[in-house]
């Protein structure tokens, strides 16, 4: 019951982040950029404070401060992206190409290196990380697979850079990036937890 109720509210809050960024691109403009901004930070807001309420960690863990990191850079991410797209609309950030690039390769970069480098101090959790079917029905394997982001976040970051400066194919650069960060832990945890509890 005590998981319920804020599980409950997240679940609602993000059905409502949806709805409010297919009603952004109707509304457009300042609007739709300010309704879908306060709707994120309202659902990060609200995981913040109902984190006790959605672990099973003692008050006193030092677990909790990687766990407030997190949901600290989830907000400080969603104010610095609605931020600039409010600057670019009002036209007190002139966009260019390149930088537009610039700047969501930037953000790119501070997700690898700063959620890798928290990764593998993530505490068992079914609401933040790297949650999937298998690593939250374990907690070896969600041990795992957080270790295996750690891992890889690092180098994974240098061949980003590396790929910023030989290919124009931003976008599939960012993906393919992405893909490895999460799809080479994810299948690795599969199998290991295939492996540990399937005979």
């Amino acid at each position: 019951m005590r998981r319920n109720e804020p599980s409950g509210r997240l679940l609602a809050l993000t059905l409502l982040t949806l709805g409010a960024a297919l009603l952004a691109q109707v509304l457009g403009g300042l609007a739709g950029l300010v309704l879908l901004g306060a709707i994120l930070l309202g659902v990060v807001w609200d995981l913040a404070r109902h984190l006790e309420d959605l672990t099973d960690l003692p008050a006193d863990s030092p677990k909790w401060k990687p766990l407030r990191w997190v949901t600290a850079f989830d907000a400080a991410l969603v104010l610095v992206c609605v931020g600039a797209a409010l600057l670019a609309e009002t036209g007190h950030l002139p966009w260019t190409e390149a930088g537009e690039r610039y700047f969501a390769a930037a953000l790119v970069l501070a997700v690898l290196l700063f959620l890798g480098n928290l990764a593998p101090k993530l505490p068992f959790s079914r609401h933040t990380g790297l949650r999937l079917p298998w690593t939250v029905a374990d907690e070896d394997t969600w041990t795992v697979a957080h270790r295996l982001v750690g891992y890889l976040s690092f180098p994974l970051a240098l061949v980003y850079l590396a790929g910023l400066s030989l290919t124009a194919q931003f976008e599939a650069l960012t993906l393919g990036v992405f893909l490895l960060w999460v799809g080479v832990p994810g299948l690795l945890s599969y199998l290991y937890f295939r492996r540990k509890w399937i005979p």
